[in-house]
């Protein structure tokens, strides 16, 4: 899987684009619009037009826990902000292989 697999679609309030993804026992994340971390921070007429998104990782399932510091360790948060796509297909690849370790 990688970047360009994800299937993106409006937010819900038309603030930018959005979407979460399966992988393995995990849920990906990725957002990208004018109040979210991402660049530009504006509301864009395409994903194609984002050079970096709003990244976030749980566990699916009935535990639903963060796990987005198992593969930012070094960032503080929950949701790891402008995230470049050669970093979301790396991301993705991190969680095809430990999730399916479970």
């Amino acid at each position: 899987m990688e970047f360009k697999n994800l299937n993106f679609s409006p937010r819900m309030f038309g603030d930018g684009w959005g979407c979460q993804t399966q992988i393995g026992n995990y849920v990906l994340s990725v957002q990208a619009g004018e109040g979210l971390y991402c660049s530009p921070r504006a509301n864009l007429d395409s994903p194609d037009l984002y050079k970096t998104f709003e990244v976030a990782v749980w566990e699916s399932g009935d535990s639903q826990g963060w796990a987005t510091q198992m593969f930012f360790p070094e960032n503080g948060d929950d949701v790891v902000s402008n995230v470049t796509r050669k970093q979301i297909t790396e991301l993705m690849k991190k969680m095809e292989m430990y999730g399916t370790e479970k």
